[in-house]
């Protein structure tokens, strides 16, 4: 019975496996590996969420900037507006406009429109031409013939635009003529400029106008910055009488803000543009860190899948070492018993004899 019995344990021992030791090391490494992965990760992870408020923060401030630009575009849009209005309600004339509707002359173009001035001398130029500055333009003064039947209800000059150039003035030593500060944008309206501003001289202030007005040849003027006229006879004071004044200073700051609303809406382009590429980053970094997050968590599960194989795998050795000790500890108690048995067949046989 004791034979029996060692055989089937020795058989049993011999069937028991080996506890794998190569695939716990491999376990091992890979649990390390992945450690080190999960390591990368959430330093990757910290650093994204630790710069994104920062590019929120800048998208804010961006927001706002952007904000400010639009509302100065719009107040540059509608101080624009508000000129161009005035100035339309001028070359259309408030008592004029069936006249010159009748007549296809409500969207013909004013002297006003094609020229300009330097700063400053707005009045001056003003007092000289007054009305002609509401001027119209004709290809023939023929057309106006039959208007002296039916004149218009107010104030209206109509000019040749085809006239010729006007001879050049006397020139008075140390005096400017006030045509040098024009400028035309059309080149039909020299020859009406010539003539209307022909020997108008300028001086900066009213004083030296009355100071020099001896020097001045029959017919010519001096005109100040303030707009008082000189002749060698006479002073004329200007001062503001009709809806013509600050038609050209209008003119002129409508040209200034179309100017500045280019620029103005070349910056709001690129403002805009700056705050589309960041939103862009934000969303890739919100991406990005979602992504990184999954990647975490995937991370993390295998990990644990790996940590449960290993337990398992030391479970299994354990319990394999643990049943190889108990055979041992049986095959010992069996050759014990063996041995005694032997001893006590041996120990009979010796009496017997």
């Amino acid at each position: 019975q004791l034979a029996s019995r060692r055989e089937r344990l020795i058989e049993e021992r011999q069937a028991l496996p080996a506890p794998d030791a190569g695939a716990a090391e491999r376990l091992r490494r890979e649990m390390q590996d992945l450690d080190a992965e999960l390591g990368r990760q959430r330093e990757s992870l910290a650093q994204m969420e630790q710069a994104l408020p920062q590019r929120e923060q800048e998208l804010r401030e961006k927001n706002d900037i952007l904000d400010m630009a639009t509302q100065k575009l719009a107040g540059l849009d509608a101080r624009i507006h508000a000129l161009q209005q005035i100035q339309d309600r001028l070359a259309r004339g408030a008592d004029m406009e069936d006249w010159l509707a009748t007549r296809s002359l409500d969207h013909a173009p004013r002297l006003w429109q094609d020229m300009s001035i330097e700063s400053g001398w707005d009045d001056a130029l003003e007092s000289v031409l007054r009305e002609r500055l509401n001027g119209i333009a004709l290809d023939s003064l023929g057309q106006s013939a039959e208007w002296l039947r039916e004149p218009p209800p107010g104030k209206m000059t109509v000019f040749d635009a085809g006239g010729e150039q006007a001879p050049a003035g006397e020139t008075v030593t140390g005096l400017e003529p006030l045509r040098r500060y024009v400028t035309c944008r059309n080149q039909r309206l020299e020859a009406v400029l010539a003539d209307w501003l022909h020997d108008v001289f300028v001086v900066d202030t009213a004083t030296e106008g009355l100071a020099l007005r001896q020097q001045l040849p029959p017919g010519a003027w001096l005109v100040s910055r303030e707009g008082h006229i000189f002749t060698r006879h006479s002073v004329s004071f200007h001062a503001p009488d009709s809806e013509l004044h600050g038609v050209l200073s209008r003119q002129r700051e409508i040209e200034q803000l179309q100017t500045a609303i280019v620029s103005e809406q070349g910056q709001l382009d690129e403002l805009k543009r700056i705050v589309e590429e960041i939103e862009r980053d934000i969303g890739q970094r919100k991406s990005g860190i979602a992504g990184l997050r999954q990647s975490i968590e995937e991370t993390q599960k295998r990990h644990h899948a790996l940590q449960i194989e290993a337990l398992r795998l030391s479970e299994q050795a354990q319990r394999l070492t643990q049943r190889g000790e108990q055979i041992a500890a049986e095959l010992e108690e069996i050759a014990l018993q063996h041995d005694a048995e032997s001893a006590s067949r041996a120990a009979a046989d010796a009496n017997v004899s």
